[in-house]
């Protein structure tokens, strides 16, 4: 006869899992095909110039408009998630908790602004641009956006352990950050016409950022995994304390590392209450239309 303690057990069954680092790659595949294909779609139909407009300017008109609002905010949730393994990576190997923490909590807000970067154009002649007194928050946004990936970038550059491999990284780093002379005083005041190398100082920005984080995440965390489970038995991290980050390597947690780690398992905790109530609630009419055969 089974004990007590066997019909409480806990057992997970896997339905889908992800590498990180196939997971980094597919976000910015995602972000490189929206570019191309705004792109085309704005010189196609004669709202931009072939060579060469800024980014944000391919998003202004439809279909632009709806793709970069609906993929800029898929990407930026990705990476979160992205971001947070990062996080328990670099941690694990030894990086001071404090400073991971204020990365993760910065690298975070920075997907906040990548979604308004999608979300809100920047023409403020086209109507659906409009967004009155916040004219501007387009290009606070990415330059929010633009500068937290690169300053990410160079210090994860930096902290690589010497075996990995650095020389791709390092000249994307750099890329990154040559192209941020299109911020020096006076060049964001000036037009296309005017300077066209802002332009493409911006495409090949976007374009190192896009490479670089798929190599990263190769050499920061190969073994890491995300997965969705469907749990059976009652869930143990559901109860008692909150699991934290433990090891011979891992570095002491600080209070703001503590705290950004409780948060993200609480998210994780809501995802499986309602997951778990979803599905009660589908099992539902099944028990009971058995009861109305029966009965």
């Amino acid at each position: 006869m089974p004990s007590s303690n066997d019909s409480t057990a806990f057992s997970t069954e896997r339905l889908l899992t992800l590498s990180v680092p196939h997971l980094t790659l597919l976000l910015s595949s995602l972000l490189a095909v929206c570019i191309g294909t705004t792109y085309l779609t704005c010189v196609g139909e004669h709202e931009c110039q072939v060579f060469l407009p800024m980014i944000s300017d391919t998003w202004v008109y439809p279909p632009g408009t709806y793709l970069s609002r609906l993929t800029l905010s898929m990407v930026a949730a990705g990476l979160g998630v992205v971001y947070s393994a990062f996080y328990y990576a670099r941690v694990g190997a030894g990086s001071p908790a404090r400073l991971q923490a204020a990365l993760l909590s910065v690298t975070h807000f920075s997907c906040v602004t990548m979604g308004v970067v999608g979300a809100v154009c920047e023409d403020s002649k086209v109507p659906s641009c409009d967004v009155g007194p916040f004219a501007g928050i387009h290009n606070i946004a990415a330059i929010l956006t633009f500068g937290i990936g690169t300053i990410y970038a160079v210090q994860a550059v930096c902290s690589l352990p010497r075996k990995a491999p650095r020389v791709g990284l390092s000249l994307l780093a750099v890329a990154s950050l040559v192209s941020k002379a299109r911020w020096l005083p006076g060049n964001l005041a000036l037009t296309i016409d005017r300077n066209p190398a802002v332009p493409l100082l911006e495409w090949s920005d976007a374009a190192a950022l896009i490479l670089f984080f798929p190599m990263y995440a190769a050499a920061c965390c190969p073994d890491f995994s995300f997965g969705y489970l469907r749990s059976h038995g009652p869930l143990p991290f559901c109860q008692g304390p909150l699991p934290s980050l433990s090891g011979p390597a891992a570095s002491t947690p600080s209070p703001l590392a503590s705290w950004s780690e409780k948060g993200l398992v609480r998210i994780v905790q809501r995802m499986v209450a309602v997951t778990v109530g979803a599905a009660n609630i589908l099992r539902q009419p099944q028990r009971f239309d058995r009861h109305i055969a029966v009965g």
